[in-house]
């Protein structure tokens, strides 16, 4: 439990963390080791969560009634709600592999991108999520909400998560408006290709997509995001 100013309190927290997933011990993060007086950024200022109620609970991952008010607002998604909607997909659709925890993408020993038609949501440029799926035995399609292009450590990242036998192709998408809602758009395209969808095909109504996001994990399961007529 760190106590004090929290910008130090924070900076000792992540770098803990950092040398507990060098280590290997990677249960540090997961929420049965999380403690909840973390802070969330809802609505461009710092939370304190020690107070906040739970909110949504699947395969020991927790979120928190401050975890909800944040997709409402449209806070940038932390980690939790990252793997929290992976989670999901991942309970409705068994033969789609990938769909690790993204705190597993800097260990080479867990492939996530192996077999075809796999999807993972990568973290990307320190503070910033993508999606990549294996489309064929020597490609992996890259999706991205705000660029066209992707930096060398995602790249490095990515062919890491693929066992290095691959090329990458970035995959062009309608783009968000706005730089919060990456999280947001990376959950909708993994649904997406999990339903058998291409997100080249659909642009997703942005003004909809957090209360959607919101009922999903209160009923427990992820539908297609809303679209837009073009």
């Amino acid at each position: 439990i760190f106590e004090g100013d929290a910008k130090r309190t924070t900076k000792a927290k992540d770098l803990i963390e950092s040398a507990l997933r060098g280590s290997g011990n990677i249960e540090v993060q997961s929420s049965k080791k999380r403690k909840i007086c973390e802070e969330i950024s809802v609505c461009g200022e710092s939370k304190n969560l020690s107070h906040s109620q739970p909110w949504v609970q699947c395969n020991g991952i927790a979120l928190l009634e401050d975890h909800r008010n944040g997709i409402v607002h449209g806070a940038k998604l932390n980690d939790l709600v990252i793997n929290m909607a992976q989670q999901l997909l991942k309970a409705q659709f068994p033969t789609v592999t990938g769909l690790q925890s993204t705190l597993l993408q800097s260990k080479k020993d867990y492939p996530a991108l192996k077999d075809k038609n796999s999807v993972q949501i990568v973290h990307s440029c320190g503070d910033h999520w993508i999606v990549a799926s294996r489309a064929s035995s020597g490609v992996v399609k890259v999706y991205d909400s705000v660029y066209d292009t992707v930096d060398k450590q995602t790249a490095n990242t990515i062919r890491d998560l693929s066992e290095g036998t691959c090329s990458l192709e970035t995959v062009t998408i309608r783009k968000l408006s706005g730089s919060h809602d990456c999280g947001l758009f990376a959950i909708a395209v993994s649904t997406a290709l999990c339903f058998g969808i291409d997100p080249v095909t659909i642009t997703f109504d942005q003004d909809h997509m957090h209360p959607h996001l919101v009922n999903c994990f209160e009923r427990g399961t992820l539908s297609l995001f809303p679209t837009m007529d073009c």
